[in-house]
């Protein structure tokens, strides 16, 4: 199997991406991950590479990257023959984890016979965009619309339904498996002690994890009943300095820490001290894995409120905005486990069984058989079609620049069902 990725940045698609070909390798089966873009973290890339065949694109393309840069590099002339030597021994199905790495797959099979592809949706809105009527828009649905529901891997319910709605498609006969985790069948020996009134989250900090702010205002309104309440946050991004001048204001900037990206290494023991864990993601799953209560943090709600804990869902479907799902208060719940320690023990406890349910080892059976059954090939893009879409996605970028229109760039900012 290949995997076309957009880059190795330290977040839960690179994590899951180490995971999955892990599995794949303990399994004797033969992965490459081509990386299209050069953002790429040199500790989690090494720990790949363990596992699988690294390639990045840049190094195949005729200019290395420097004329055409980060997604241009999609549609930038390549060497062809010496990528084609290298992908042939890992097979003809491709596995796409991004619109870029489609348009690539479909450059791929242009020139290398027998190419299909499966789509896995890792954001439920990578590929739901309504933006304006360009040339890249167009090519983009051509190529998606190319692809048979049965060859795309989703990892809940609610983004099968979402994708129906949004395409007018039925998706049903799509492959929902969960976002895999490893989880032992005992707790680490060398997890650390729980310190008291530890609040923690880790995730890139970005527009649609709003719950990044309703925590900081939740740790404002409970400081005076719970002195040794804090908040530790894990990660960057462009909301960062935002949320930093929200405990100012708000006159808790002490109990808020913010300690930038964590290595993955070093995830039991900063998560493990947690009285309570908030976030979505593969975050999630991890700190319910080491028996720590989590609470989901729904993705671009407006107002402090929650489907509960991991324990509460039916299900796969938790980051996403669900309207028929009963919601609770944030608050109410992260002072009832700051207040109840058996209830905190209860909750810990369902939480790690419910993260069970997410094994890798479902996960990659799920993709090996949408593996082999895939049949329906891509078509093509030549080099017209790139010369095309390369000049139509400055334009969009252009749009994006003069402030008239951003809708591609904020894609994974959208949230369907909220009101």
């Amino acid at each position: 199997m290949i995997f076309i990725a957009n880059a190795l940045p330290v977040n839960g698609g690179t994590t899951f991406l180490i995971r999955a070909c892990r599995e794949m390798h303990r399994r004797g089966q033969k992965v490459a991950v081509l990386v299209m873009f050069p953002i790429v973290d040199e500790k989690l890339r090494a720990e790949l590479e363990r596992y699988a065949q690294v390639f990045d694109l840049r190094d195949y393309l005729w200019d290395h990257g420097v004329f055409f840069r980060m997604q241009l590099m999609t549609f930038a002339p390549v060497r062809w023959r010496a990528l084609l030597d290298m992908l042939r021994q890992f097979g003809t199905t491709v596995h796409v984890m991004g619109i870029f790495g489609l348009f690539f797959a479909s450059r791929l099979a242009r020139r290398l016979a027998g190419v299909r592809a499966t789509i896995g949706v890792y954001h439920q809105n990578e590929y739901l965009f309504d933006a304006q009527d360009t040339y890249f828009v167009r090519a983009f649905r051509q190529c998606f619309n190319a692809v048979p529901a049965s060859q795309f891997l989703f990892f809940n319910q609610a983004n099968v339904t979402n994708y129906s709605r949004f395409f007018g498609t039925d998706f049903s006969g799509g492959t929902i498996a969960p976002i895999g985790i490893e989880i032992s069948e005992d707790l680490p020996q060398d997890l650390p002690a729980q310190v008291r009134g530890k609040l923690v989250s880790v995730g890139n900090l970005v527009n649609f994890k709003t719950y990044n702010g309703h925590i900081i205002r939740i740790v404002a309104a409970l400081a005076d009943r719970h002195p040794e309440l804090h908040y530790d946050i894990y990660g960057s991004g462009s909301e960062e300095e935002d949320l930093k001048a929200l405990a100012e204001s708000l006159g808790i900037k002490h109990r808020i820490h913010f300690f930038g990206p964590m290595a993955y290494s070093d995830f039991g023991k900063n998560v493990g001290q947690a009285r309570l864990f908030i976030g979505s993601g593969t975050a999630l799953l991890e700190a319910a894995a080491l028996r720590i209560p989590a609470m989901v943090g729904i993705e671009s709600i407006k107002q402090p409120e929650t489907y509960g804990f991991l324990s509460d869902i039916d299900g796969y479907s938790y980051n996403e905005y669900l309207p028929d799902v009963p919601r609770f208060s944030m608050q109410s719940l992260v002072e009832r486990v700051l207040s109840d320690q058996v209830f905190a023990e209860e909750i810990a406890s369902a939480c790690r069984e419910k993260a069970k349910e997410f094994s890798i080892e479902s996960t990659i059976n799920s993709m090996t058989t949408l593996s082999d059954c895939a049949q329906t090939e891509l078509p093509g893009l030549g080099t017209i079609d790139c010369v095309r879409l390369c000049c139509s996605f400055v334009g969009v970028a252009l749009l994006d620049a003069l402030h008239l229109s951003s809708t591609f760039r904020n894609r994974r900012d959208q949230s369907y069902g909220l009101t």
